[in-house]
């Protein structure tokens, strides 16, 4: 196995395989009348986000540190970026979609122009929009957010683990972290 270790140290133990989460969006096209109807049910759902990263992060702040919690602030910045909610809310009006597909399409672009930066740092945030998106979607879809189960101590190894992933383990079961495995 090859991977890049997210912990210090050496572990032995049993190995967790964290699989990646995937969220279900079914386009759907709604009725001129129910157009509003949906750009409510968005607003509720990204205040729930917000809510969420806001809860994560002052958990994170209180059990890390402040500036670990600081990893979800771009999350924060861009669930009230000035250009991010009126561009879902026209792609549901103009083209009459559910909020799941404008969502998915908007952050979609931002996440592609981001992804072509030269700036590591900046291409670094595609995650944070990946992460926000799977975050609205699921609330959408009134998918509650769950702790990770661990079985017992254990090495976990991902594919990926976005921020979100990272906050809800459960450190105290958690021998090692294996990130970006030559494996999966």
């Amino acid at each position: 196995m090859q991977g890049i270790p997210a912990s210090p140290g050496i572990a032995i133990g049993k190995v967790y395989l964290k699989q990646e989460t995937t969220v279900e969006i079914e386009e759907k096209e709604i009725p001129e009348e129910k157009v509003e109807e949906e750009i409510i049910r968005l607003h509720k759902a990204l205040d729930r986000a917000k809510n969420d990263i806001n809860g994560i992060k002052n958990f994170i702040s209180q059990e890390l540190g402040r500036e670990q919690a600081e990893i979800f602030r771009p999350h924060i910045m861009l669930l009230e970026d000035p250009e991010l909610v009126p561009a879902i809310e026209n792609k549901i009006r103009e083209e009459q979609v559910n909020a799941e597909a404008a969502v998915n399409q908007i952050l979609g672009r931002y996440a592609a122009i981001f992804a072509g930066m030269e700036d590591e740092y900046m291409r670094g945030r595609t995650c944070d929009i990946n992460d926000v998106g799977k975050r609205i979607i699921s609330s959408l879809n009134g998918h509650e957010e769950m702790t990770e189960d661990l079985p017992g101590k254990v090495i976990i190894i991902a594919r990926d683990l976005s921020p979100s992933d990272t906050a809800r383990l459960e450190y105290a079961r958690c021998l090692a972290i294996i990130v970006e495995t030559g494996f999966l």
